[in-house]
């Protein structure tokens, strides 16, 4: 069922983004959706299931994980934007370990994907001998508080929707 589902809406999305209702393009993206879903079948649907209220509960707290990525956004643009415009260089940047603590697989790699879009931090990757993940920081002067500040994030706002 679920398959059949994300089918449609990914035939739904393609036609959208090609602004065609023509039965050519909804069959070719009804063909595209199915075969997406099925090559990356592990990774959109993971065994064992999620049970639907925790998939509610996760909903519920993404508005709010948005809205503050959206604020991280904005301050590393700022915090960039002064780096840039100073007239030295910044002399803090460097790589920084992050403890994986109780982030799964996929929250870390989520971890490093809602760090990354912010400016001003890179995630570099997963550090499998330390039990860490690795980003490069334009403001790592302070390891220990740019640590804290991702812990901070994860704990406040990720957790809930993607641990």
């Amino acid at each position: 069922m679920r398959t059949l589902i994300g089918t449609v809406l990914l035939a739904a999305i393609y036609c959208l983004a090609l602004a065609s209702a023509d039965a050519w393009d909804i069959a070719l993206g009804l063909a595209l959706g199915f075969l997406v879903l099925r090559g990356f079948r592990a990774f959109i649907f993971p065994e064992p299931s999620p049970a639907a209220s925790n998939v509610l509960m996760s909903l519920v707290h993404v508005p709010r994980l948005i809205l503050e990525v959206c604020v991280e956004i904005v301050r590393g643009t700022v915090n960039v934007a002064r780096a840039v415009l100073s007239p030295q260089a910044p002399a803090s940047d460097g790589f920084v370990s992050i403890p994986v603590g109780a982030r799964s697989a996929r929250g870390v790699d989520f971890s490093g994907f809602l760090n990354t879009l912010s400016p001003g931090s890179v995630y570099i990757g997963l550090d499998t001998d330390a039990n860490s993940w690795v980003i490069h920081a334009l403001e790592a002067e302070d390891s220990q508080q740019v640590t804290a500040d991702a812990q901070a994030f994860y704990e406040k706002y990720q957790r809930s929707v993607l641990p």
